[in-house]
């Protein structure tokens, strides 16, 4: 389980957190090492195209250059002056020479035994806490086909005056979200960012044109495990995903969520607002709630009297 003493180091620098002890650090690198795994399986080299209940539809990748910063692998710092001899020596790697966030992640896996010494006698290199809180996210929220997820359509300017004395550093725009199965964060979140697109006149007459404008492209900019979950949810517009399509090298993959999956979304938002207390803000046609539930007792009425 995630404490508050976890949450509370991981945007502090690795010399400035205490060593967890040998065996954390060992399973945090085996987290790692599957978190890698699981990105080639559901995320390298496939396109997600999501629509929701709201009519959006919305296209998204994973990049190996966003793998790194998403596992919580501080590359700016070990890709600096500082940590050249660490490079040269524990990662095997020229440091004259540049790295790629990728290969930064790939090396510190491949030399795994000389990381975990190296942190043990010598100024940290890496935060354990985040790495492992990171991977713990990410493996939560891997299969994105399952439909076990909802997204909030997240405004800052919204949450910034409903909480003007909190940082919020994420540009993010959405927020899918999960529960997590812990006490102290309930909800895991992965945050999208929206990439910038070219700007097609509005006097070009191409119909493969206004769909690219119709279909936003997002990139994964952030995984939290956030305390107040409240605070992110309180005034946002919150949609379902209703179909997923995947695009693996050329070949695509529709599926669609069931209405089990709908209600079971639905009900989920529904125990969100009862246990923070807020009004439902989540956008879906009329009384689309009541319509599902419906249907959903017919199909089960119809099974019996078979």
């Amino acid at each position: 389980m995630i404490t508050r003493k976890e949450l509370g180091f991981i945007n502090k620098w690795a010399n400035k957190v205490p060593y967890p002890g040998i065996d954390y650090c060992e399973k945090t690198l085996d987290k790692l090492i599957e978190s890698l795994a699981l990105y080639h399986k559901e995320y390298a080299n496939i396109q997600y195209n999501i629509s929701f209940s709201n009519n959006e539809e919305i296209e998204f990748e994973i990049l190996q250059k966003n793998i790194c910063h998403m596992l919580g692998i501080n590359y700016k710092n070990l890709s600096s002056d500082y940590f050249k001899n660490y490079r040269k020596d524990v990662l095997d790697y020229d440091p004259e020479k540049n790295i790629s966030s990728y290969e930064l992640l790939k090396l510190i896996i491949e030399n795994k035994q000389k990381v975990l010494d190296y942190d043990q006698k010598y100024v940290k290199a890496i935060n354990y806490y985040k790495i492992a809180i990171k991977c713990d996210i990410f493996s939560k929220l891997s299969d994105l086909s399952a439909f076990n997820y909802g997204c909030i359509n997240f405004n800052k300017d919204e949450y910034l005056l409903q909480n003007p004395n909190d940082i919020f550093n994420s540009n993010s725009t959405k927020f899918f979200y999960t529960p997590s199965d812990e006490i102290v964060s309930p909800y895991f979140m992965m945050g999208l960012r929206a990439t910038e697109t070219d700007t097609v006149p509005h006097d070009v007459e191409d119909e493969e044109a206004e769909i690219k404008q119709e279909q936003k492209s997002y990139i994964v900019e952030t995984l939290i495990a956030p305390e107040a979950a409240d605070r992110l949810f309180r005034n946002q517009d919150v949609i379902i995903p209703t179909q997923i399509l995947t695009d693996i090298k050329g070949t695509l993959v529709k599926k669609e969520a069931t209405q089990s999956d709908k209600i079971k979304l639905l009900k989920e938002y529904q125990s969100i607002i009862n246990q923070y207390d807020m009004q439902s803000k989540i956008n879906i046609y009329g009384d689309y709630l009541s319509l599902l539930m419906s249907q959903e007792r017919e199909k089960i009425k119809q099974m019996k009297n078979r």
